[in-house]
């Protein structure tokens, strides 16, 4: 990474280290010399502008004709009537070997160069090439003799380049990890924030999901308050109208009975009261109930469960061929099923906003009241029905997972929409099951052996799906809250997972097993309206609580 020292906050950083790092010779040399000599030829030396000097060579050699690059100066040599300043090793020290000339002032290149940089002493008219460490100044060799003797700490500065060298690099070293590691918790912060910022908008539009929700349930009611006052006013009449005689007339009764309760599921009253359970932040094994068995309150293979207004649990009893009802605490209280048939396979169920129980049994559609089955439609239209939910307007919506289709029908079960076809596209099943619907009156399908979920507006229209083999493996159930979180049965998988509406994973409880908290194929999950869930599992024949 390249130095830059823009930032107030790099430049501190650069200035600390440089105080901190370089060796004391470096300040002293900075603040009594005028001229730098280490610093400049240092910096000189990585100028990348400056022109790079051309290399001398061996004068003796080149009168041979032969061409030598140079490696020692003489400056003693170069002052005399027949001037030669540049040899080569051999030529120098040949010519240096004898006593005349062992007093020359000459050497390697590089430190004849370095004298020549160098100050003349006033006094002495010698090269300041040593530094003095406890008065910091440049002096010759004789100064250092005469005036400098230890204790005196002294140095000849070119043999000190090297070690201010490494310093220096020391230093840069130091500045660049310390800008590299500035800029990543820099990069990191900003990372976290922009995390942070996501995530707050992905809550604010949640809560602006609810909002809507909640103004569409409000101008609901704003219209079925006005449609219920002209509702009580014909009913009012209706029954003002019947006369004393009437009121014996078994007929007339029941006529009347029959408009009240049509006239208030044309309201649809209890789906303006009942609104959807809010889930928990976390869950946890709280009972169970239910034993494998054929006697009253036992089970054989439950395939799906739903609630009443009161709480009331009623469970598909489907290898017994019986609907069971319990206590929220797990006490049986009654069962019923359709003693006339010699079949009855109970694979989901859930109520209408007419309080009346809507059971499929596997090709058929059921409606029954109070315990009782009042009628039934589409028999022969389905294959291998095992979801049903019920939209905000009142329909039935069937997941036929034989014919892989979805199918709406109205209470009176006239087939209103059909969509879905066999494949892995968007749109397409493969074994749908669970169905749900949210707040937003958007379909929720399980695609069981596409390990997925697929989300439909009301029309049909494919808005959305989440969901593979790594996630899923065959879930079976599904149920959603008011926020428009998602609970899946992953059946296969022995475990109940969580997800918010845009298919983010949020959590998940429960494993493979028998014991309190683990399943062997749950089916069907269930939200009460304190947030509890509750589990039917198919292999274990029972219900399991967890809030």
């Amino acid at each position: 990474m390249a130095i830059h020292v823009a930032r107030p906050v790099s430049n501190m950083i650069a200035f600390y280290v440089l105080l901190q790092v370089v060796p004391p010779l470096w300040i002293h040399l900075e603040t009594t010399c005028q001229k730098n000599w280490i610093a400049s030829k240092f910096l000189d030396s990585k100028d990348p502008s400056q022109p790079e000097k051309p290399k001398s060579v061996c004068q003796l050699c080149s009168e041979d004709g032969i061409e030598t690059e140079a490696t020692h100066r003489c400056l003693t040599c170069s002052k005399t009537s027949d001037p030669v300043e540049f040899f080569c090793e051999p030529c120098y020290t040949s010519g240096h070997a004898s006593r005349l000339n062992r007093g020359h002032d000459g050497g390697p290149l590089d430190v004849i160069s370095a004298k020549i940089a160098f100050s003349e002493c006033p006094k002495h008219k010698m090269p300041e090439d040593i530094f003095c460490f406890d008065e910091n100044v440049f002096i010759c060799k004789q100064c250092c003799e005469d005036d400098h003797k230890p204790p005196h700490r002294t140095k000849l500065v070119v043999e000190h380049e090297e070690e201010t060298k490494q310093g220096l690099m020391s230093s840069l070293s130091f500045l660049n990890s310390s800008l590299d590691t500035e800029h990543d918790n820099l990069e990191t912060s900003k990372k976290q924030k922009l995390d942070e910022i996501k995530e707050f908008e992905q809550k604010i539009e949640s809560i602006k999901e609810e909002i809507e929700g909640i103004n569409s349930k409000i101008k609901t009611v704003k219209k079925k308050s006005e449609k219920g006052k002209s509702a009580t006013h014909f009913l009012t009449k209706a029954i003002e109208d019947f006369s004393r005689e009437d009121f014996f007339d078994q007929d007339k009764i029941e006529s009347i009975k029959r408009r009240v309760k049509n006239t208030l599921a044309s309201l649809d009253i209890v789906d303006v009261v009942t609104f959807l359970p809010i889930l928990k932040s976390n869950y946890g094994f709280k009972f169970k109930f239910g034993i494998q068995g054929t006697q009253q309150g036992h089970l054989s293979h439950p395939y799906a469960m739903t609630l009443d207004r009161e709480g009331l649990i009623f469970i598909a009893d489907t290898y017994n061929g019986r609907i069971q009802v319990f206590q929220p605490d797990g006490t049986w209280i009654r069962s019923f099923g359709l003693a006339e048939r010699n079949h009855f396979f109970p694979a989901a169920l859930c109520f209408h906003p007419d309080g009346s129980l809507i059971v499929i049994d596997e090709q058929e559609v059921l409606i029954f009241e109070n315990d009782v089955l009042k009628y039934s439609f589409a028999n022969g239209e389905l294959k291998e029905a095992r979801g049903v939910a019920v939209t905000c307007e009142g329909n039935i919506i069937v997941s036929d997972g034989g014919a892989d289709v979805i199918k709406i029908y109205s209470i009176t079960g006239e087939l209103l929409k059909s969509f879905g076809s066999h494949g892995t596209a968007l749109g397409q099943f493969h074994t749908p099951r669970g169905v749900a619907v949210d707040h937003k009156n958007n379909i929720i399908i399980v695609d069981r052996m596409n390990n997925r979920i697929q989300i439909f507006d009301s029309e049909g229209i494919s808005i959305r799906a989440f969901g593979s083999k790594v996630d899923f493996c065959c879930p079976w159930g599904v149920a959603v809250d008011q926020r428009g979180d998602i609970v899946v049965a992953d059946d296969d998988g022995g475990r109940i997972q969580i997800y918010s509406n845009e298919g983010q994973f949020l959590m998940s409880f429960g494993e493979p097993g028998k014991d309190n908290g683990q399943f062997s194929s749950p089916m069907t999950p269930v939200i009460d309206q304190e947030g509890n869930i509750l589990v039917v599992d198919y292999e274990n024949c029972n219900v399991q609580v967890f809030g």
